[in-house]
This record gives C-alpha cells, sequence and structure tokens, in this order.
C-alpha cells in the first residue's frame, strides 16, 4: 500500500551508481602497488555488486510492488497462483540480497578498507572500520543465504554496517574533494 515504493527504490538505484562514482575517486587516489592492486580488485567487485544491487533494488522496488498489486486485485479463484508468483518473487531477493552483502558490501568495502590501511593517501586507521564492516556484511550475507529471509540480527547488522559503509564513502569523498580543492587552490592563485 506504499506510495513511495516505488520511488524510494529509484532514489536506492541513484544512491549506488553515485556510491560506484566515488569509489572510482577513491580507487583513482590509492597509490602504492600493494594498495592500488586491492583498490583495483576492489573496484572490480564493486561493478558486480552494484550490477547485483540494481537488479535486486528494481525487482524488490518495481517487481515486487506490481505482483504485490496484482495479488491484492486477483479474484479469489487466481489468489493462490498470484500469491505463489509473489512468493517466488521475494525468494529471489534474498537470494540477490545476499549475493549484494557478500559481494557489494563484504567484498568490496574489506579490499578498499585494506587499500586505504596500505596507502599513504589517507589515515590508515581509517581504512580499518570498513574491513569491520565488510566483514560484517559478509556474515549478513551468509545469514541471509544460510536462511532464506532476515533474521532478528541480520535486520540490525544491515543497518549498522550500510550505515558505516555510507558514512565512510561520504567522510572520503569529503577528503578527496579537500585536497582536489587545497591542490588547485596554488594554481589559481599563479594563475593570477
Amino acid at each position: 500500500g506504499s506510495q513511495g515504493w516505488t520511488i524510494i527504490h529509484l532514489v536506492i538505484v541513484l544512491g549506488l551508481i553515485l556510491m560506484l562514482g566515488g569509489l572510482v575517486a577513491i580507487r583513482q587516489s590509492i597509490r602504492g602497488p600493494f594498495a592500488a592492486a586491492l583498490a583495483r580488485l576492489g573496484y572490480v567487485s564493486a561493478i558486480a555488486g552494484v550490477a547485483v544491487g540494481l537488479v535486486l533494488v528494481t525487482l524488490d522496488g518495481v517487481a515486487a510492488k506490481q505482483l504485490a498489486d496484482a495479488w491484492a486485485e486477483a479474484p479469489a479463484a487466481e489468489q493462490a497462483a498470484a500469491l505463489r508468483i509473489l512468493t517466488a518473487e521475494e525468494t529471489m531477493n534474498f537470494a540477490l540480497a545476499a549475493l549484494f552483502n557478500i559481494l557489494f558490501a563484504g567484498v568490496t568495502f574489506i579490499l578498499y578498507g585494506l587499500a586505504v590501511a596500505f596507502s599513504d593517501v589517507f589515515p590508515r586507521w581509517l581504512g580499518w572500520p570498513v574491513v569491520v564492516a565488510g566483514i560484517g556484511s559478509i556474515a549478513v550475507g551468509l545469514i541471509q543465504a544460510q536462511v532464506g529471509e532476515s533474521t532478528g540480527i541480520s535486520r540490525i547488522a544491515s543497518i549498522v554496517f550500510p550505515t558505516i559503509i555510507t558514512l565512510w564513502v561520504a567522510a572520503l569523498g569529503i577528503m578527496l574533494m579537500r585536497r582536489a580543492t587545497h591542490d588547485s587552490a596554488p594554481h589559481a592563485a599563479s594563475a593570477s
């Protein structure tokens, strides 16, 4: 019955695309052969993870709403079949959510966190919180894959770890913007 369900999910799609853009900028800023290799692997994982996320969010935000509406409007004789279709779609959502948690929120941010920890570009300690969030996200994904739905623990962890990840990307983005502003200031002064 939510009027904003589809719009909310389309905003999440936009957020995933913007987050990928932020990860591109972080990857390009990482220096040092080992750290840069970790960042490149993280970037590959991020692309695959965002692709899974886009499918997941579109299925959940568009298809699930349409299937739920079809079930609610189905004649009594067709409601059981419509409910089975909706249930099958929800099962696919949990499978994709498990993969998204493992691949994007897990592997991607473990690799990026390690890249930051082994690079001299950002404070090294800044890599470790997102490594922990990535490990936690893998655990959430494994729970969802095993159980086939959210549990009390995975619901809470699915809020905590993505929040840490989002704040981390935002913090590094701010640091990169400040660095870019600082680096361009001498050039602007010398051009005058």
